[in-house]
């Protein structure tokens, strides 16, 4: 069963005893009592169950955070790796003046061509029809909230109260 469609459920239980206790469904007050026990005591359970099924799917998350983490670093250290082969292949080839190396079953050969790069050496003196405008605005909103907080209107933001479920 889908677990939030299980704790819809159990919620429901509970409120419509409620409801049903309080609207004098129940034949007397140790019947609504039992009753209202009785369907607490599930939601409990069923809610146990939904958390530990939480707690062990978010310990899945971090590891695969984890072992994404650790995957972008060591494919950093191979890109770095191959620039810094590549890098002392280049050098060594231009202090022995070869230009040409080819595998003897042809599979590869490394040569040099010709290319041209900007390289640009000190940016302020560059002019600025040759600068790309980068403008970003996101919404400060620590600045907001003590804005807010002292009293001032903030156009389009307001300060909301969450209640946050904590599992420990």
């Amino acid at each position: 069963m889908n677990h939030k469609l299980m704790l819809y459920q159990s919620a429901a239980n509970v409120t419509d005893a409620l409801e049903a206790a309080a609207n004098g469904y129940f034949e007397n007050d140790k019947e609504a009592a039992d009753t209202i026990a009785a369907v607490q005591g599930q939601f409990e359970v069923d809610s146990q169950s939904v958390i530990a099924w939480l707690l062990n799917r978010e310990a899945m998350a971090e590891s695969a955070e984890s072992r994404i983490k650790q995957a972008a670093e060591n494919l950093k250290r191979e890109k770095a790796l191959h620039d810094s082969i590549r890098h002392a292949i280049s050098e060594a080839m231009q202090r022995t003046g070869i230009q040409k190396i080819e595998s003897s079953d042809g599979l590869f050969k490394a040569s040099f061509r010709k290319s041209t790069a900007v390289a640009v050496f000190d940016e302020a003196q560059i002019p600025a029809e040759f600068m790309r405008e980068k403008i970003s605005y996101t919404p400060d909103k620590t600045a907001i909230k003590k804005a807010i907080e002292s009293g001032r209107e903030v156009a389009g933001a307001k300060l909301e109260t969450r209640q946050n479920l904590q599992i420990k």
